[in-house]
């Protein structure tokens, strides 16, 4: 995916906080709720819509598209995230293919694409920005569905979201 090393190693000390709510990841859960409503609300009747969900971390979106009938895949290039996302499933009892990937891997085993993409609070970890909106815009199917949720590049949204928001306050 290309994530510089602040997000790398950011995600790999979250481990089972993911499914926290109380946690580090707690304004995560409190946002969930509102951007699957608002990307379903767009995207309308979700059962049996293969839905690609890229740098998923612990799976909270991945779910709720698979709880509503959705064909989900979650790619992140966090083991432990993955491994966080592939138990709670088991648990939830949601069948999801969890991956560790880049979309770019994705595109090179020449999947078939997929009907919606999903990519939320990921592009502000990416290196090479051009190289993955690029590979995701390959994977999705023609007349698809393409969500990117991330922080303004301004110096203070940066400042406040990243520094303060992540780094600081955790």
């Amino acid at each position: 995916m290309g994530l510089n090393s602040h997000g790398c190693k950011k995600f790999e000390e979250l481990g089972g906080d993911w499914w926290n709510p109380k946690g580090r990841l707690a304004a995560l859960h409190r946002i969930n709720p509102i951007r699957f409503e608002y990307f379903a609300s767009k995207i309308g009747d979700l059962k049996d819509r293969r839905v690609l969900d890229i740098g998923c971390g612990g799976g909270l979106l991945a779910e709720e598209f698979a709880k509503e009938g959705a064909i989900v895949t979650g790619i992140d290039l966090s083991p432990v995230s993955i491994d966080a996302a592939r138990e709670h499933a088991k648990g939830s009892g949601v069948e999801i293919d969890y991956r560790v990937a880049s979309p770019l891997e994705l595109v090179k085993e020449g999947l078939k694409p997929y009907d919606t993409i999903v990519c939320a609070e990921v592009l502000e970890h990416v290196d090479d920005l051009e190289g993955f909106i690029r590979d995701s815009c390959t994977l999705l199917k023609e007349r698809g569905f393409i969500f990117f949720g991330t922080i303004n590049k301004t110096l203070s949204a940066r400042f406040f979201a990243i520094f303060v928001a992540e780094d600081l306050l955790g």
